[in-house]
């Protein structure tokens, strides 16, 4: 059982639970926040602005990923989008292709003065549990979604105590930012879950 919810990262991977443990520093480069730039391919021609927020080192064995010509999966937000949902491919280590956003960029949203970048911070993971998805969804507001069974999960809740919070200045919103990666596509899913 994962009980209370988590107030960091949190992830299921192969049947398993672990979660980031921020400012402890591992063997592998695991960040919190805009560590590096990452190529947008945007064939929509939409404006977007996203946030490269958890930016994971795949050489970790514990998060049970292996990608051909992959040594990290960049994980980035559409927070500034009204709506907040994404689907792109990661193409490489540095640059994605969006494939679908949803939600206009919004003046002021989530607040005014939103960063660009959230500040930097290494992270390291959690000895792993098995743990089934039924077990995963139970600390979430909305659970995962049957279309993403097999896939590797990565919960972001607001943290409270983090300034700038990531849906308001001072956090303590019931908001998470949930990402769906398929290995086999190198699609990512994101969208926002609300309590």
């Amino acid at each position: 059982m994962i009980w209370p919810a988590p107030m960091v990262p949190y992830f299921h991977s192969q049947g398993h639970f672990f979660k980031a443990m921020i400012g402890a520093e591992g063997s592998y480069q695991h960040y919190f926040g805009h560590t590096r730039e990452i190529e947008i391919v945007n064939p929509t021609c939409e404006p977007v602005q996203l946030h490269l927020i958890l930016d994971l080192d795949l050489r970790d064995s514990r998060l049970s990923l292996t990608i051909p010509e992959l040594t990290r999966l960049p994980l980035l937000h559409p927070f500034r989008h009204d709506g907040g949902f994404l689907k792109y491919r990661v193409i490489s280590d540095n640059s994605v292709e969006i494939l679908e956003i949803k939600g206009p960029l919004a003046e002021g949203w989530p607040y005014v003065n939103y960063p660009d970048r959230f500040q930097p911070a290494r992270f390291d993971l959690t000895d792993s549990f098995p743990c089934s998805r039924e077990e995963f969804d139970e600390p979430m507001y909305q659970g995962v979604l049957p279309e993403h069974l097999g896939h590797f999960i990565a919960v972001l809740p607001d943290d409270t105590n983090r300034t700038p919070g990531l849906w308001q200045e001072d956090g303590n919103v019931l908001v998470n930012a949930v990402f769906c990666f398929n290995q086999i596509t190198r699609i990512v899913e994101t969208y926002n879950e609300c309590g």
